[in-house]
């Protein structure tokens, strides 16, 4: 269940495998999914992540008409 609240947004989070193709399948969406730095990997990409986050949320209601 999803709550719609005004103002608000939510964060999903989609785990994907590659396969040998590099075909990707989707394994599962999370609502709450884990920010924390579980690889090196995740250790560069989450802030990334987060910052971008940022970029749209708050850019989105400043941006140009085109």
């Amino acid at each position: 269940m999803i709550d719609e609240k005004k103002g608000s947004f939510q964060l999903y989070g989609f785990d994907i495998m590659m396969d040998k193709r590099f075909k990707p399948w989707l394994i599962e969406v999370n609502s709450n999914p884990a920010l924390d730095y579980s690889t090196k990997i995740t250790e560069k990409l989450v802030p990334e992540m987060l910052e971008d986050m940022i970029k749209v949320v708050i850019d989105y209601g400043h941006a140009p008409e085109s």
